[in-house]
């Protein structure tokens, strides 16, 4: 990632990087660091060739010229002081094979393609990032004026080719008048100019006869080069995956401001002339004693024809579009430009990919709006064709029973279960069983009795012939619902391969299909299932809350939907889960929108010593880093609050966080007061497998896999013979194709863009006797010659407890929460995790007595959704923990929404404009256009 630093003192800026190219110069007399004015801003200033000292000082300053050369002082006077914003510096490093090939083995043609790829990322920021506020508007300058400097060494003396872009708080608008500049898009764009750096750089070292590799992210780097041989010459890199391993990170796992925050931290006094013949011999001399050679290089591979550079650039802005759509139905220009120039992998220029993004906006494929965020055609379509299905539904079927049959039946099943149910219950299945809509929606709060409202509609139309089947977004859910209402229910993605497969259609069918956390549907999901309903001749009630979490796909379709079909709301007045007067007043501020004051009036568990101990100048910095720090000491006390709970108590409840490093975290300590306790026997290791969370797109990339992960097979493949469910390991990534090998050694080649493949990172957790587990996913048969029927069966998110541990610590026996008993193989990749501690997504659909939720208000996405999951949860009892409950308070009311396409403003588009199945087989196969 291009790293960023605001430059607070002109003068202090313009004296380093002076005094650095002063002692590079004393060196050797001609060693001076290449300096050089970049961007259209500094070509309207009249400024050229090698930057010095008193120029960039009055740049930074704001001492500047108009474009008809008359001088400005940018900044506020404040009584003649003028107070100007001095700039920001944006360093754009090499790769470490990069540096490795053009510093320590002399290779200039190497450092030219690092200058260029520079230059490409200077002619974006201007183009995308370049901005001023003028009149209050935002207005696109398209210059920059920037002070490049070129260094060869990191701080701790490895060889590190990097760029500083000094970039001046000064653009000029359209006039040529000079102004501040509005750096909000500047730094929106920043991942985006990387990944056009890597692709300019990949195609320029392609151009040079190199082989070259990308991973996951579009990062480039010589394939020569190993990655133990890179890591021979990353002192600096192991410091700062060393202080971030200090906080409980790592690189994967961080942000990119906490891995900025760890540079920062760790880097030593630069005291060493930047030039390579300060560092050469000492380079020469490490290289020699690793063995490393020169990369190996070929002829350059023959440049490609215009047809196949434009195909590229189609593909590449289609997979970008893709990507992106299967979470979000709209996308930032950023975002699209940043995953277009990932998918190009040096393949063609920033310039190709731009031309083919104005192709596929003015064919219609792209769509921008008014604001400048852009959604797709298809997925417009999917929610217009959605909406016209729902409003075709209404009044398109039969009605279960009559009015005074239903009342009959709503008398009888309340006599038998000795209680009423409310009115908003009672409206709702008269809504469901005396209507003629195809397709109907229950929206219900937290707690209000959807199942015990299922139960009945369930009992009444199987007495009139009906038959009642159901399904919801997880297995666990499913299998709650099933339990609770009757109702015989799968998970929805089930459920719809299981229709594909049954193809026959009917007239009007006596079925009723009940879809369950309906708001937790995608788009395309959810217009599957109608499509489903429709072809079974069936009627369909989608149930949800769309206050809850949403689907991990785009969409936001059940809330949309509510307003295309007849719906029945459960509100309020019918909620029954709370018992106690403080989770009811809990629950009651959130629905009248006051999140703050809900999470206020929790009891409250606050632990901020590091923070209250630092000095009142302390730096941003610093006071994340003792928030951090607070945070250990939050877990630690909630930890030692949970397992002081006796042990009935603690198995009926929760622990509630936001992000998964802070489970993993709160679950550690858990078991660590467990063992204190004598709760827990010895430990055993057992490796367990995480689902890496890959995109479809990603999935069929092999840069998208690293070595040591495992991938197991979704489907049957007779002629590669491999078997759905097999798992094998990554060995490496070789072209397009993924080398793997399975438990018994066997290697194979395949294609993941042909092969279904589902990626885990290995992981190891520590069980004893006593612990709760949960699986993570619906646990599959783990040998990679044993086919997938062969396996256990267990359903994702539900759990169990160990109950012996074999003499040499290769099995465990657990007891599912259902009461199967299960043996697993501890060196197996087994797919469960402890069970104390959930996010907030996974607890959603859960009940208990008692929460406890942990807020960490320098980690994660909160807001409003999950404070409702959160504080609704429990019957009885809520307890905050946390180290800052101003900050908690402030988040907890942030509105997260998933976009819709239709949230894009723009020109009329209508149904008629959508791909046909032709289009869409077309565009799969050769790309758009």
């Amino acid at each position: 990632m291009i790293s960023f630093s605001a430059i607070s003192s002109a003068s202090d800026a313009a004296d380093y990087y002076a005094d650095l190219a002063k002692a590079a110069e004393y060196y050797d007399g001609a060693g001076r660091v290449p300096s050089r004015w970049l961007g259209a801003g500094a070509v309207l200033q009249n400024l050229h060739g090698e930057v010095g000292r008193d120029a960039l000082r009055d740049q930074l300053a704001g001492k500047v010229r108009d474009a008809d050369c008359n001088a400005r002082q940018l900044g506020i006077n404040r009584a003649g002081d003028f107070q100007h914003r001095g700039g920001w510096d944006f360093a754009v490093s090499a790769p470490k094979s990069v540096s490795i090939e053009s510093l320590v083995h002399s290779n200039g043609a190497v450092q030219e393609a690092h200058r260029r790829a520079v230059s490409a990322v200077v002619a974006y920021l201007e183009r995308y990032g370049a901005a001023a506020r003028i009149n209050g508007q935002h207005v696109a300058t398209g210059n920059l004026t920037i002070a490049a400097y070129d260094h060869v060494s990191s701080r701790s003396g490895d060889p590190q080719l990097h760029t500083h872009l000094l970039v001046a708080n000064v653009t000029h608008d359209h006039g040529g008048r000079a102004r501040s500049v509005s750096n909000e898009r500047l730094l929106e764009h920043r991942a985006a100019a990387d990944a056009v750096y890597h692709a300019t750089l990949s195609r320029e070292l392609q151009a040079l006869g190199y082989s070259v590799r990308h991973d996951r992210a579009g990062h480039v780097e010589i394939a020569s080069y190993s990655p133990e041989q890179l890591a021979d010459f990353s002192t600096r890199s192991r410091e700062i995956e060393a202080s971030l391993a200090a906080r409980g990170q790592t690189r994967e796992s961080s942000s990119a401001e906490a891995r900025q925050v760890a540079a920062l931290a760790t880097r030593a006094p630069k005291n060493t002339p930047e030039t390579r013949e300060a560092h050469a011999a000492r380079w020469q001399a490490q290289a020699q004693a690793f063995g490393l050679t020169p990369a190996h290089r070929d002829q350059a591979a023959p440049t490609p024809s215009a047809w196949d550079v434009a195909r590229i650039a189609r593909d590449s802005v289609r997979e970008a579009a893709e990507h992106l759509n299967e979470r979000e139905s709209v996308m930032r220009p950023a975002d699209i430009n940043r995953e277009a120039a990932r998918a190009s992998a040096g393949r063609c220029t920033w310039t190709d990919i731009e031309s083919a993004m104005a192709d596929a906006l003015a064919r219609g494929e792209l769509i921008r709006g008014e604001d400048g965020r852009i959604t797709t055609r298809d997925a417009l379509a999917v929610e217009s064709e959605t909406d016209a299905g729902l409003e075709s539904g209404r009044g398109d079927h039969r009605e279960v029973m009559t009015g005074c049959q239903f009342d009959q039946a709503l008398a009888k099943f309340e006599r038998s279960r000795g209680f009423a149910l409310s009115d908003e219950q009672r409206g709702a299945a008269r809504m469901i069983l005396t209507g003629d809509d195809r397709y109907q929606g229950v929206q219900g709060l937290a707690g209000t009795g959807k199942t015990t409202l299922l139960a009945f509609v369930r009992e009444a139309a199987e007495s009139q012939g009906w038959r009642v089947i159901g399904h919801s977004s997880g297995a666990e859910q499913a299998a709650t619902m099933q339990r609770e209402s009757g109702i015989q229910s799968t998970t929805t993605a089930s459920w719809l391969l299981e229709s594909e497969r049954d193809s026959t259609a009917a007239g009007d069918q006596k079925v009723l299909i009940v879809m369950d956390e309906a708001g937790q549907a995608g788009s395309r999901q959810f217009l599957a299932a109608l499509s489903t309903t429709e072809r079974a001749g069936a009627r369909m009630i989608a149930l949800g809350d769309h206050y809850q979490h949403q689907s991990v796909e785009a969409g936001r379709a059940f809330a949309r939907g509510q307003a295309h079909m007849p719906v029945a709301t459960l509100g309020a007045a019918s909620i029954r889960r709370q018992r106690t007067d403080e989770a009811k007043a809990a629950v009651a501020r959130v629905l009248a929108g006051d999140h703050a004051s809900a999470v206020r009036g929790l009891r409250t568990v606050e632990v901020r010593s590091a923070q209250t101990s630092l000095p009142a100048d302390a730096t941003r910095e610093q006071r994340r880093e003792a928030a951090r720090a607070d945070n250990q000491q939050v877990i630690a006390r909630l930890a030692r609050d949970f397992t002081a709970m006796p042990r009935e108590q603690r198995d009926k409840a929760l622990i509630i966080t936001s992000t998964n490093a802070d489970r993993v975290a709160i679950n550690e300590a858990v078991r660590g007061g467990l063992h204190l306790r004598g709760d827990l026997g010895d430990d055993v290791q057992v490796s367990t497998l995480r689902k890496a969370d890959l995109s479809a797109v990603e999935a069929k990339r092999s840069s998208s896999y690293e070595p040591g992960q495992i991938v197991e097979v979704r489907c049957d493949y007779a002629r590669a013979q491999l078997a759905r469910g097999s798992q094998w390991q990554v060995v490496a990534a070789q072209g397009d194709l993924l080398r793997v090998r399975d438990n018994s050694g066997r290697e194979r080649t395949i294609d993941p863009a042909k092969i279904q493949l589902q990626a885990y990172t290995r992981e190891v957790r520590a069980l004893a006797i006593g612990d709760r587990i949960r699986w993570i996913e619906n646990h599959r048969a783990t040998h990679a010659d044993r086919p997938l029927d062969d396996g256990l069966r267990v359903r994702n998110g539900s759990g169990a407890t160990v109950v012996a541990v074999s003499s040499d610590g290769q099995q465990i026996d657990l007891r599912t929460d259902a009461g199967q008993q299960i043996k697993l193989d501890t060196a197996e990749g087994q797919k469960l995790d402890h069970a104390y501690a959930s996010t907030s997504y996974s607890a959603q659909g859960v009940t208990v007595d008692a929460v406890k939720i942990h807020h960490n208000v320098e980690a994660g996405r909160h807001g409003d959704r999950e404070t409702y999951v959160s504080l609704t949860r429990a019957r009885d009892d809520l307890t905050l923990y946390t180290q800052d409950i101003d900050r908690a308070a402030a988040q907890s009311g942030v509105t997260l929404e998933k976009s819709a396409a239709h949230d894009v403003s723009g020109p009329e588009w209508s149904p008629e404009d959508a791909p046909t199945d032709r289009d869409r087989t077309r565009d799969r196969g050769a790309g758009w256009g």
